[in-house]
């Protein structure tokens, strides 16, 4: 069977068309030939800045990574783009899996801003992290935190950045948690529910397991992990919690099990779902 081949139109009809393409689908038609890809480019060539947002904002929607990586490299280059601008697309990317857009707009959170910043001003950062925390998957929030953005600021949050293991500073206690150790962090993410940030906590102690079963399944003057998320009822929290196997009766200071309080707030059906 012969391969079909995409409609040729005459040059000016398809001009015509391509006027009334967004940018998002002139992208698309830009893949069809090299007569469609001349004339799409020719029109993503003169595109606004605004319509470089617009088209960013809509492949976010589309989690279409190769658009998000095309316009956000539009907007990177655009000489308009200032870092209020930048910063607003780099936290639309924090709420994708793409960590490439992310790294793409990461420098406009380090710009400096056209005017005096004020105490009352948002830390450019604030917004990107917020986001990327909140994701399931933690690949925007290391993506930040390898490029630039400064740990200390996951503390305006609630997590303590402090706490996060650095690889030095001497012994730890590797039997209970200690003010060194990552446990009030994770907490923390699972108080806020912020999978992501869950994840990169966690991710840290995969070398470590012993230290990881004592900040899970012992007590931080509160609850064990996954009965503190028991309480909060986050499912993504919760599976993420069982998947790093933490002890589902393992009691706090309570003496209930994360089972029975998962029972008593009402989320047998969580249970369920995470086994």
């Amino acid at each position: 069977m012969a391969a079909l081949r995409p409609l040729y139109l005459p040059p000016e009809l398809a001009i015509e068309i391509a006027k009334h393409l967004d940018a998002c689908s002139l992208l698309c038609v830009s893949k069809v030939s090299h007569f469609w890809r001349e004339i799409a480019l020719s029109f993503l060539d003169k595109i606004s800045l605004a319509g470089a947002l617009s088209a960013f904002r809509t492949a976010k929607v589309n989690a279409n990574h190769e658009a998000l990586i095309y316009f956000a490299s539009r907007i990177r280059r655009n000489e308009r783009t200032g870092p209020p601008t930048g910063c607003l697309a780099l936290t639309w990317a924090c709420m994708t899996t793409c960590s490439e857009a992310v790294r793409i707009l990461i420098p406009f959170a380090s710009m400096p801003y056209g005017h005096q910043r004020s105490a009352q001003d948002v830390n450019p950062w604030d917004e990107p992290l917020f986001e990327a925390m909140r994701q399931h998957n933690p690949e925007a929030l290391e993506a930040l935190l390898q490029n630039g953005a400064p740990p200390d600021r996951i503390d305006y949050f609630g997590l303590n950045a402090g706490c996060m293991p650095d690889g030095g500073g001497g012994d730890h206690d590797h039997d209970h948690p200690t003010l060194e150790s990552p446990a009030p962090g994770i907490h923390a993410a699972i108080v806020r529910g912020f999978p992501a940030a869950l994840k990169y906590l966690l991710n840290q102690l995969r070398d470590d397991p012993r230290q990881l079963d004592a900040v899970l399944n012992e007590d931080h003057n509160s609850d064990p992990a996954l009965s503190v998320a028991a309480q909060v009822g986050c499912p993504d929290i919760l599976r993420i919690l069982l998947d790093h196997n933490t002890d589902v009766n393992q009691p706090g200071p309570s003496l209930f099990t994360p089972l029975a309080i998962a029972a008593y707030w009402g989320w047998g059906g969580t249970r369920e779902d995470t086994t």
